[in-house]
């Protein structure tokens, strides 16, 4: 099974996790004047519960082995021009949900709001000189960071896109 297989069994195994829950939910109890549709309501429910047991297990046998998938395969990643950058998909995940959002965060806290302004220079007998803003930082470095920073997400997605739809699943 390919690695998109399972994340897409992921998806209908909760489908089926919600229905079953809503089952035993809705029919757990019910007045002694009333009717079940079930021939024997109580094996119907042990049923249910059975299945949503042996689903979650199901559940976590997948994820295990997507992890274990995950942490084995490499993927080499262009993230700048010739120069491919080689790391795990386990990696690049994490990269991908966490690591770039917080590096975004603080590059976009590298910026100022500061505008050269005119002056009254008290050392030249009040005339007006213009009060240059001194940056401790490389404006054009800065942009090419949070351009390449916003652009990783898009990189890291079409590659493990790809992984997925190719990697076969450790078990």
């Amino acid at each position: 099974m390919k690695i998109i297989e399972a994340l897409k069994k992921f998806k209908n195994m909760e489908i089926k996790l919600t229905d079953l829950r809503s089952k035993v939910k809705n029919n757990v109890a019910m007045m002694d004047y009333q009717t079940s549709p079930y021939q024997d309501p109580k094996k119907q429910l042990q049923s249910w519960i059975d299945c949503y047991t042996d689903t979650l297990e199901e559940f976590s046998r997948l994820q295990i082995a997507i992890n274990k998938t995950n942490l084995v395969t490499d993927v080499s990643i262009e993230l700048r021009p010739g120069k491919p950058v080689k790391k795990s998909c386990a990696e690049w995940i994490l990269r991908r949900r966490k690591l770039n959002h917080i590096e975004l965060n603080l590059w976009n806290q590298v910026n100022d709001n500061l505008k050269d302004i005119p002056v009254k220079d008290e050392s030249q007998e009040g005339k007006i000189r213009i009060a240059r803003v001194v940056r401790f930082y490389d404006v054009e470095a800065r942009d090419e960071k949070l351009i390449e920073l916003n652009e990783e997400c898009i990189n890291i997605d079409a590659a493990l896109e790809m992984v997925n739809a190719v990697t076969d699943l450790i078990e």
